[in-house]
C-alpha cells in the first residue's frame, strides 16, 4: 500500500507537469481518462505462472511535439484483480495498478489525429487477501497477504481521435516483459502466545503483462 501511495503522489505531479508544457508553443498536450483492462501471466521462480486478470480506472497524460512528432506518454490505472494460480490458495482478490512512462514518435500528429508508437516501463502492483491455511515448520499458519510487483520494458500504441472542440477519443494497448520483480506471501499465526509472522519471498523470471485502455482526452493546447 505504501508503493501506491507513492506512485499515486507521483502519477499527480506528472499530470501536473504535463499541464505545464501547455505554455510551450511546440507541443501538443492532452489528459485523459477511461478504462484499462489489466492483464498479465508472471512467471514465479520455481513455484508456476500466476495469471492475473483486473480492471481499472486509466489516467494518462500525452505529449506530442508538432514539429518533430517526439512523444512523451504517462499512464496511471488503478484498479482491482483476481488470481486462482496461488498455491494452496483458491481465487483471491485484491487492489491492483500499473504505472507506466513512454518516449516515442508520433507518425500522424495533426490537429484530428495522433497515430504514436513508444518504448515503454510500466510498472505492475497486485495485492490480494489470502484466505487458505498451510502448514510450514509443524505450525498451522493463516495467509495474510500475497503482494506482486513488477517491473517491465516493452511498447505501447496509442491512437487519438478528435470528436468535438477539445475532447478526444483515445485507444492504446501496450505489452511489457518483466525484468525485475517478486511475490511476497505473509502468513501468521493466530494461535500462538505470541504474534508469529513469517513470509516467503520468491522472483518473477519472465512472461509478459498486457494492458489496453480506452476512453476520452481533453485537450490542453
Amino acid at each position: 500500500m505504501k508503493m501506491m501511495k507513492k506512485m499515486i503522489a507521483v502519477v499527480v505531479a506528472a499530470l501536473v507537469s504535463v499541464a505545464a508544457f501547455a505554455e510551450e508553443s511546440n507541443w501538443s498536450d492532452y489528459v485523459g481518462i477511461g478504462a484499462a483492462g489489466l492483464f498479465s501471466n508472471l512467471k514465479v521462480h520455481d513455484d508456476g505462472n500466476r495469471k492475473n486478470m483486473g480492471g481499472a480506472l486509466a489516467l494518462n497524460g500525452l505529449m506530442v511535439n508538432q514539429l518533430s512528432g517526439l512523444s512523451v506518454k504517462i499512464d496511471f490505472d488503478i484498479g482491482g484483480a483476481t488470481t486462482k494460480d496461488v498455491p494452496d490458495e483458491n481465487r483471491v482478490s485484491g487492489l491492483a495498478g500499473m504505472f507506466g512512462l513512454g518516449f516515442g514518435y508520433s507518425f500522424i500528429h495533426s490537429e484530428d489525429t495522433v497515430l504514436a508508437l513508444f518504448a515503454k516501463a510500466g510498472y505492475d502492483y497486485y495485492a490480494y487477501n489470502g484466505k487458505n491455511e498451510t502448514i510450514q515448520n509443524n505450525k498451522k499458519l493463516d495467509e495474510e497477504s500475497i503482494e506482486i510487483t513488477e517491473l517491465g520494458l516493452g511498447a505501447d500504441v496509442t491512437f487519438v481521435k478528435r470528436i468535438s472542440n477539445n475532447i478526444h477519443f483515445f485507444a492504446s494497448v501496450d505489452a511489457r516483459f518483466p525484468v525485475l520483480g517478486s511475490e511476497d506471501r505473509r502468513f501468521s499465526d493466530k494461535d500462538a502466545d505470541e504474534s508469529y509472522y513469517t513470509g516467503i519471498n520468491r522472483s518473477i523470471t519472465g512472461n509478459i503483462s498486457v494492458t489496453p485502455s480506452l476512453g476520452v482526452m481533453w485537450k490542453l493546447k
